[in-house]
This record gives C-alpha cells, structure tokens and sequence, in this order.
C-alpha cells in the first residue's frame, strides 16, 4: 500500500500577510496625516507671527510721529489731536494686504493724553488680524 504524504502548509518563509501590510499601511497613513496638519498649522503661524510683527512696527512708527511732533513743539492734547485726527491714517500706510491704521485718543481735553494706534489687515484667505498699541503722551 502506497502512502500518501500530505503536505501542510507551513509558514517559514518569514513574509508578511496582505492584512498586515494593510493595517501597517493604515497606521502609517494615519501618522503621517497627523504629522502634516502639525506642519501646515505651524507654518501658518509662523506666517502669521511675521504680519503680526510687521504690524506692531507699523503701529510704533505712528507713534514715533506723534512724539517726534511733541517734541518738535506740537502742543499737548490740542495740536497732537489737532496733526493727527482721530480715524484712519491718512495717508494710508500699505505695508500688509489691506491695511488699516486708526488713531483713537482716550480723552482729548486733558494731558497727558492717551493715544492708542490700532493695525488691522486680512489674510488672502480672508482672515481679519489686529494689533494695538496704546502710550500716554505728556508734555515735554
């Protein structure tokens, strides 16, 4: 009688499944997905964080002006608010996407007078971004 030998299959070839290659295949993605939103928010931010420097600059070269004009002999609260209107900043200054520079004052008829200048512009994406910096103003 002839014995038939059946062959088991036997795994020693040390390979991987199709469901592990799969599942290894989702993980990653997941991670990597993960990864790349981290990256695009801290590039926005970093964006971000540059207009907002160039804003505040902005925002102390108006004030600058209006100490300069002090202390050139403008008087203080009358000529300050009389150079510098209260409203947007004329001429505009147009150094970010859609600039706007205001100039508020707290109470015009006493001194020292506060002056608040107040930088807003938009992203391309349509995002709207302010920064103010507020100083008081006394005479010389």
């Amino acid at each position: 009688m002839k014995r038939t030998m059946t062959r088991r299959c036997r795994r020693t070839d040390g390979g991987f499944t199709l469901l592990e290659i799969i599942i290894a295949f989702s993980i990653f993605s997941v991670m990597f997905l993960a990864l790349m939103g981290g990256v695009a928010s801290s590039y926005s931010n970093v964006m971000n964080s540059g207009d907002r420097t160039v804003a505040i600059k902005e925002a102390q070269i108006v004030l600058n002006t209006i100490r300069l004009a002090r202390d050139q002999g403008t008087a203080v609260p009358a000529g300050i608010v009389a150079a510098f209107p209260v409203g947007p900043l004329n001429p505009p200054r147009t150094t970010l996407p859609n600039e706007v520079v205001t100039i508020t004052y707290a109470n015009t008829a006493v001194s020292p007078l506060t002056v608040t200048v107040r930088v807003q512009w938009s992203t391309a994406e349509g995002r709207v971004y302010s920064e103010t910096l507020t100083s008081i103003l006394s005479t010389t």
